[in-house]
């Protein structure tokens, strides 16, 4: 199996494509033979076993699991509504509001407000085709200027969600899921918004976001106007239960060129688990003015133990994987990590109590 990694220097990806100066990201198809806008896909029929180990013996949180096999293998292929390509974002909405599967065939959307999907809803791309919703004509205030909203239980397939001003996806309800979803220039100036623009790709809401299972998903290059110290320090690529959630699954998902950290589990309050993902070069966003801390993983707070199966970082700016006061321990299996400038560990580096590296 081939992972594909960015390497020096970092303003051109390794895929076929290009960032602009005005912070564009232009990526054409062809490139390795991954589908266009996403830079990382592996392929998961191969992995299923090894993912299914993951599951049921290594990621061991308190709660039940999604099965991330069943969910893909579940995804609908017919059946539903398909809407005309190109359809406005409020047409997308009232098709979420009355039917329970609605596909998106290939083109740009123009999403002028923020996509809700209800519970138990589906939001699918075609397969195969490239479905961009640009986001950069959504100025509404800092609660609707979201790319996608998604409910209890729902699920979005096969999307690229573009320059979202504050943030890409909203976990706004226990069990939803995500495949091949791509998050790109989350938090990028856009003409005619002035709020805060946190710049996160994917977040949970407040106290309830548990069990979200992620599939083939990337954030890449996100930015923001908020954080302390420095703009930026609030642009993750993925915030896993960090508003007091957890027990989310990650599998096969990537992060890149963020201006804060790839994965951050700060105020998690359940275990989050990790499969084949990786985390590159954040901190290091080429098109951004400043920079958070740019670790690979940050763990967050108190006593969560968080599960890592065979995670690679390259070129981060702080550390590989930083501890950050939550004492753990947490669990890394096979790690792969190459010129991370702060290291592999940050606090209690070969300390058993907090790091258990097998």
């Amino acid at each position: 199996m081939t992972q594909f990694r960015l390497l020096r220097p970092i303003t051109v990806p390794r895929v076929a494509g290009t960032v602009g100066a005005s912070g564009s990201l232009t990526i054409s198809s062809g490139g390795g033979g991954l589908e266009p806008g996403h830079l990382y896909l592996q392929s998961l029929s191969s992995l299923w076993t090894e993912y299914q180990t993951f599951r049921s013996s290594f990621f061991s949180p308190s709660r039940t699991k999604q099965n991330a096999q069943t969910l893909v293998e579940s995804i609908p292929t017919s059946g539903g509504t398909t809407l005309s390509a190109g359809a406005s974002a409020s047409t997308i909405n009232s098709a979420l509001s009355s039917n329970s599967i609605v596909f998106l065939p290939a083109g740009t959307y123009n999403i002028d407000r923020m996509i809700d999907v209800p519970a138990g809803k589906w939001l699918i791309g075609v397969a195969g085709a490239q479905i961009t919703l640009d986001c950069s004509t959504n100025v509404g205030a800092f609660g609707a200027a979201y790319g996608v909203r998604l409910g209890i239980g729902s699920k979005l397939v096969n999307v690229s969600i573009v320059k979202p001003a504050v943030l890409g996806i909203w976990f706004d309800g226990n069990t939803s899921f995500c495949y091949k979803v791509s998050v790109q220039q989350c938090g990028y100036p856009i003409a005619g918004f002035a709020g805060d623009r946190n710049g996160i790709a994917f977040a949970g809401g407040s106290g309830n976001c548990f069990d979200v299972c992620l599939v083939s998903c990337e954030a890449i290059y996100s930015q923001g106007s908020t954080g302390s110290p420095t703009p930026g320090s609030d642009a993750d690529g993925f915030d896993c239960g960090t508003s007091g959630g957890g027990n989310w699954q990650m599998v096969d998902c990537h992060a890149k060129g963020n201006c804060d950290d790839g994965f951050d589990c700060w105020n998690a309050t359940d275990s989050n688990g990790f499969f084949r993902c990786s985390s590159s070069i954040n901190g290091k966003n080429p098109e951004a003015g400043s920079q958070g801390d740019g670790n690979g993983w940050k763990l967050g707070l108190g006593s969560v133990s968080h599960y890592l199966w065979k995670p690679s970082t390259n070129d981060n700016a702080d550390w590989a994987f930083n501890w950050n006061g939550n004492v753990g321990p947490h669990y890394i299996y096979q790690p792969d990590c190459v010129g991370d400038d702060s290291g592999v560990y940050a606090f209690g580096a070969g300390d058993a109590s907090k790091w258990v590296v097998t």
